[in-house]
């Protein structure tokens, strides 16, 4: 059979060496990613085999070529030189097939184990890939890991990469207020980043882990919860502000009307006397002697209404009859208390005002319902205004109290007085 120094030179010995030479390069590159993965042992002592195995195919190939040329080499070559090149060519070519076939099992187990298992370049690609800032380091500042989303915020806030990171930490805690242990962050491109280092304990080892978030959102929330509440602080003490303005309004309007009541009470009594005075033919002395009593009585706050008075509206009315002014009514009158109550404050102005202005001893209430609103007129037979009403004492409260309850009231002057009001059922 041919040996492998026969054919050195010729194209098989030239593909042979090709081969030794092309595969020792990548089954050493499987061998060094097998310990950096941390494979198991047997498959890292199997890989080193086939590479060792590979490499003496390779020096095989040198001493047989170092041997074919006796004018580089004069020294007598050894028994196992000698072995090696009696050695026939096929041997050489086998091996580099199976050489061939392992390197391609190798490669492929390689590719694959990444995809089953938990390796470094896994953990660095994942990383890299978070959305979140990490930087993990010795506690010298020595940094182990850092992905580049650190490294781009190092660079944006110091300008330069993250080398150390206890003199990147000391740049935040001096640069930043700490709020609760941590650190936000306000980027120039208005995003906001939240940064914290904690200790890792790894058996007798200790680390630091600097972390940031990205809380631009949740920054933005709180910020904006924050103005909400100064400004329902605000509302808060303007109602506090309105609640007393209120309770001032409230008492205020209770004086107005206890003196609006008094003025009406004082102002029937002195109409009612006056009128027994014009009218001594008409004097009834029991009943003008029933309203003093009431009257003083009401003045002293122990006063009592008579049963059948007990409707504000029939008491106006009685009570314009007893200063000579009788009140003639077209229609139907509302069944509200508040409407009848409106009314009969009407009632007892324009009586008062009809006897004081005008010398008249009726009045004309007209009042027309509608779903929702009460129609009111009331006009007198006395002499019309000379000019034009000014609203003032009686009937100035009585447009406010009309108001106050949603209503309208208008004073018509010429060519005779002319009160309308409109009040909600």
């Amino acid at each position: 059979m041919i040996n492998i120094l026969d054919i050195v030179g010729t194209s098989i010995w030239n593909v042979i060496a090709a081969l030794s030479i092309l595969l020792s390069i990548p089954q050493l590159g499987v061998l060094i990613r097998a310990i950096r993965n941390k494979r198991q042992k047997k498959i890292l002592v199997l890989l080193f085999l086939i590479f060792l195995l590979d490499l003496m195919i390779f020096i095989s190939i040198i001493d047989c070529s170092l041997q074919a040329r006796p004018d580089l080499i004069k020294l007598e070559p050894t028994s196992y030189e000698l072995l090696l090149s009696g050695t026939p060519w096929i041997v050489y070519a086998s091996m580099e097939a199976v050489m061939v076939i392992c390197l391609i099992f190798s490669l492929r187990a390689t590719k694959r184990y990444p995809e089953t298992h938990l390796t470094q370049e896994a953990i660095k690609e994942t990383v890299n890939l978070l959305p979140m800032a990490i930087c993990i380091s010795d506690t010298v500042g020595t940094v182990l890991l850092v992905n580049p989303k650190m490294n781009e915020l190092s660079k944006a806030l110091f300008g330069s990469l993250l080398t150390d990171s206890v003199i990147f930490w000391q740049k935040i805690q001096k640069n930043y207020s700490v709020q609760e242990g941590v650190y936000p962050v306000a980027m120039s491109d208005g995003r906001v980043w939240l940064f914290s280092r904690d200790k890792i304990h790894d058996d007798d080892n200790v680390y630091y882990q600097i972390m940031a978030y990205d809380i631009t959102e949740q920054y933005r929330i709180t910020d904006e919860l924050s103005q909400k509440n100064k400004q329902l602080k605000n509302v808060q003490l303007r109602m506090k502000s309105v609640s007393a303005k209120e309770f001032s309004l409230v008492a205020a309007r209770e004086i107005m009307n206890a003196r609006v009541t008094v003025h009406n009470q004082l102002g029937n009594v002195l109409l009612t006397g006056k009128y027994y005075l014009d009218h001594m033919e008409d004097m009834n002395e029991a009943e003008l002697l029933n309203l003093l009593t009431y009257s003083n009585n009401f003045f002293i706050m122990e006063a009592e209404e008579p049963d059948d008075m007990a409707d504000e509206l029939n008491l106006a009315i009685h009570m314009a009859r007893r200063i000579g002014v009788d009140v003639d009514i077209t229609g139907d009158l509302p069944s509200s208390a508040t409407a009848r109550r409106l009314i009969a404050q009407a009632v007892e102005q324009c009586a008062s005002n009809a006897v004081r202005h005008a010398d008249a001893d009726k009045l004309m209430l007209c009042c027309a319902l509608s779903p929702d609103i009460c129609h009111v007129t009331i006009t007198n037979n006395g002499i019309p205004p000379a000019s034009t009403i000014r609203e003032s004492g009686g009937l100035a409260s009585l447009r406010q109290s009309i108001e106050d309850a949603g209503g309208k009231m208008r004073i018509i002057s010429q060519p005779e007085f002319r009160l309308e009001l409109e009040i909600s059922r």
